[in-house]
């Protein structure tokens, strides 16, 4: 008796969630999140993941964050639109759509400051932003938020910090493992809002399956100061949805002094017959 053998289709896929908590010593959180994955018409995974740490104080830090992602997140909106025809974009093409969303809302910010000078004279907000497009995961930093990688057991920081501590840091003054608890990691040097001309980092990840990358504010990192134990964290097999609320909880109950925020994208092989 013949038998014919059935075509396997191997495809990525993103898997995301996203889940934020005020602390148990703030009563505003002035974190905002967003995440969105889809696919273009010709099977490309796309992705759009923002966490954005407003600054400010009772001033409206709240504001710059939103201002920031509701900007952002229209700005790059076509990216979820194709059609046939559709074309996508080069990698330095994507890179510089998303440079100028960026800049675009560092503009809202302060041209709302201004407008509201009595009562938010020093709006602003830390991002962190990623971009999967493909095979390619484009990163943008600017402040204190952090991407991390977990590949293979492994877990890499791909961003750093624009802090004064990691500056001390970098320079050998301090340990890294000191930065969260040193008086100066508040003292933030970049940040949506604060300047005319915003510099950011930009960097870039090629996705693997069985990868797992988080994006979280200060308010979650710094309560695993040890890294080997978010690393394990983020080992767990389960779903992204409950990966990023035990990592909330668990920063909560460590700590909760500020702010917590956490996206998670696990990166699945499914394979299709």
């Amino acid at each position: 008796m013949e038998t014919m053998a059935q075509a396997t289709e191997k495809t990525l896929q993103l898997e995301s969630a996203a889940f934020t908590d005020p602390g148990t010593r703030r009563t505003v959180n002035q974190d905002t999140i967003f995440h969105q994955t889809g696919q273009t018409s010709s099977g490309d995974n796309v992705g759009l993941f923002l966490v954005c740490d407003g600054m400010g104080g009772h001033q409206g830090g709240e504001v710059a964050s939103r201002i920031a992602v509701d900007t952002i997140t229209a700005e790059l909106a076509d990216l979820f639109t194709s059609n046939d025809g559709y074309t996508a974009p080069s990698l330095s093409t994507l890179r510089q759509k998303i440079t100028t969303a960026v800049g675009k809302a560092n503009t809202q910010i302060r041209q709302y400051a201004q407008k509201h000078a009595d009562r938010t004279p020093h709006l602003g907000t830390t991002l962190t932003l990623m971009v999967i497009y493909g095979p390619n995961a484009s990163i943008i930093n600017a402040g204190d938020g952090r991407v991390y990688g977990w590949r293979k057991g492994q877990l890499i920081q791909i961003t750093r910090d624009h802090s004064l501590a990691a500056v001390l840091a970098e320079g050998g003054v301090i340990d890294q493992t000191k930065i969260a608890r040193h008086p100066q990691s508040h003292i933030i040097l970049r940040a949506l809002g604060i300047e005319d001309q915003l510099k950011v980092d930009v960097y870039n990840w090629e996705i693997q399956a069985g990868d797992k990358l988080l994006l979280c504010s200060d308010g979650l990192w710094k309560a695993f100061e040890n890294p080997n134990e978010l690393e394990q964290r983020l080992a767990k097999d389960i779903t992204s949805a409950d990966l990023c609320q035990q990592l909330v909880g668990e920063a909560k109950q460590r700590d909760g002094s500020d702010n917590i925020s956490a996206i998670v994208v696990a990166i699945r092989l499914v394979v299709e017959c």
